[in-house]
């Protein structure tokens, strides 16, 4: 059951109503990490608590938005105690949103959570979806410790189960992939653009690859706030250096947000940033995906 709170996400009204156009959903855990840092747990309550910190709430491109009941809040699942298939199958029961009737914003928690949002969505509407997946790892390990349903094994799980169209998947910002993921990805001939890539490429190649999988069918964007450098967001996970700037990320994300039909953000790992850097950047993401959202339905 859900755990009644006080704190939502800026922008989100007051009473939680989950036929909002757009739902706020917080799965609190770590369970699925464990190949570095913890502390995802306390995630979904940190991006919220730094969403409340700007005077006015607008996009990074300046779209006003908020209340009137376009946004709604409804606190965290408990997963205490779980993981692996439990936990994955516990998320998946109680997703508030069926298939893609409404958009859903889901604050994590460790990478893992994302297969069980997708899974409960695809499923319940028939439609797998594109997917745009901003990540320094490609988490397509087989698995790890015996865990299938690990933060490192999360993409792997849904293209190997028909959860996403391959075809319609991108990844953006892989730079330590391990070598089975190497030989995984070729495999499955799943496009990646590196940071090196980008470098050399420039943004309007990136975005041209993300226009690609822009065609009126469901896409859902997961976004690890590893993929940013390391320098700017130390609390995650598994930080790693030379990644995107977060400019250059909240750049792509303005411009994709009003396109999504779902998205996640995770590996918050705020106590290992006591600054408080890391989750102000998640909040900031947060709000220009659902503002940016709210703006294509042309909402305000």
């Amino acid at each position: 059951m859900l755990k009644p709170q006080s704190l939502k996400l800026a922008g989100a009204d007051d009473t939680p109503d989950p036929r909002s156009p757009i739902v706020v959903w917080g799965l609190p855990t770590s369970a699925g990490g464990g190949t570095g840092r913890l502390g995802a747990e306390n995630g979904p309550d940190e991006l919220r608590r730094a969403s409340h910190g700007w005077n006015s709430l607008r996009t990074s491109s300046g779209y006003p938005f908020g209340g009137g009941g376009a946004i709604s809040d409804l606190g965290n699942l408990n997963l205490d105690g779980l993981a692996g298939l439990p936990l994955m199958e516990r998320i998946e029961r109680h997703c508030p949103v069926a298939g893609w009737e409404r958009f859903l914003l889901s604050l994590g928690g460790d990478h893992s959570i994302s297969y069980a949002v997708v899974k409960a969505l695809a499923q319940s509407s028939g439609q797998a979806p594109g997917l745009i997946y901003f990540d320094a790892h490609p988490d397509t390990v087989d698995m790890v410790d015996g865990n299938r349903y690990s933060h490192a094994a999360v993409l792997r799980r849904l293209v190997d189960e028909g959860w996403v169209d391959p075809a319609r998947t991108l990844l953006i910002g892989i730079r330590v992939p391990e070598a089975e993921e190497v030989v995984y990805l070729a495999s499955r001939q799943l496009a990646v653009i590196t940071p090196f890539d980008i470098l050399e490429k420039g943004f309007g190649h990136v975005w041209s690859a993300i226009q690609q999988r822009i065609n009126g069918a469901p896409l859902y964007l997961s976004l690890d706030l590893d993929v940013i450098d390391a320098g700017e967001v130390p609390g995650v996970e598994n930080p790693e250096p030379a990644g995107l700037s977060s400019r250059e990320l909240l750049y792509l994300v303005d411009k994709l947000a009003p396109h999504l039909w779902g998205a996640d953000i995770v590996e918050l790992s705020a106590e290992c940033d006591p600054a408080g850097i890391t989750a102000k950047t998640a909040a900031r993401l947060a709000i220009d995906i659902v503002g940016g959202k709210l703006q294509g339905l042309g909402g305000g």
